[in-house]
């Protein structure tokens, strides 16, 4: 037993190299091999789990994943990478909840809490979203999607002016974050900031075109223009 456990290790030992370059075709190889020779053991699981989410293929490494986080409940990143693979097959309950459990064991785990925000946003429990997030970026505090999804904190809780300057923190971090900016440009619009909005928008559709969400927010713009003239024009043709 003890053989068979000391041949899992060295190729899941293998495997890390290739893992770690971003080779995961050939990280997957060894991480099986790995289970082949045990078939519980805990770091073959938990990376095989990982490399198959990095592969796209979260239903397989939440199997793998569970699996690790039942023989090893109480290790930090496999609570982390549990939380993750969950949040991205919207089980959001389930992720909060392994994401409570990592930040419990880890409490300098940055990551750890950035999902359990992103958990608590997605089923609206906006407050304890902020709190998770504002742990976070004390931990990372130059993470631009942490900061942007503490901006998505403040803003679901009616806290403009937090949200622009949280959102102003992710693109000054990341200045090509189109995300951020037209975040920032929802909120400058919240705080009645409608030119540098609009401005922060043309900007955004002038380098990356494509982007939705930015004619999304500059749509409402001419929408709330056009709704300001239409009640005056109508109340003139009354009148007359």
């Amino acid at each position: 037993m003890m053989r068979n456990f000391q041949k899992a290790q060295e190729l899941v030992a293998r495997g890390a190299g290739p893992h770690q370059a971003g080779q995961f075709d050939k990280a997957e190889k060894y991480y099986k091999r790995a289970l082949k020779a045990q078939s519980d053991n805990i770091d073959a699981l938990h990376l095989l789990g990982l490399v198959s989410h990095q592969k796209g293929r979260n239903e397989y490494a939440v199997q793998l994943i569970s699996k690790a986080q039942l023989l090893s409940p109480h290790n930090p990143a496999i609570n982390t990478n549990l939380a993750i693979v969950m949040n991205a097959l919207s089980r959001w309950p389930e992720a909060e909840q392994a994401a409570e459990t990592a930040t419990k064991l880890a409490a300098d785990n940055a990551e750890a809490w950035h999902h359990l925000g992103i958990s608590r946003l997605t089923q609206q429990k906006f407050a304890g979203a902020e709190a998770a997030l504002t742990k976070a970026t004390e931990l990372d505090p130059n993470n631009s999607e942490y900061l942007n999804n503490l901006g998505t904190a403040y803003r679901n809780l009616k806290q403009n002016d937090l949200a622009v300057k949280t959102f102003r923190r992710a693109v000054a971090v990341d200045p090509g974050f189109v995300v951020g900016q037209t975040n920032l440009a929802e909120s400058l619009k919240g705080v009645g900031k409608i030119a540098e909005a609009e401005a922060l928008c043309k900007k955004v559709i002038d380098s990356h075109p494509d982007h939705a969400s930015a004619y999304h927010v500059l749509g409402e713009f001419f929408w709330f223009a056009w709704r300001m003239t239409v009640p005056s024009k109508l109340s003139k043709n009354i009148l007359s």
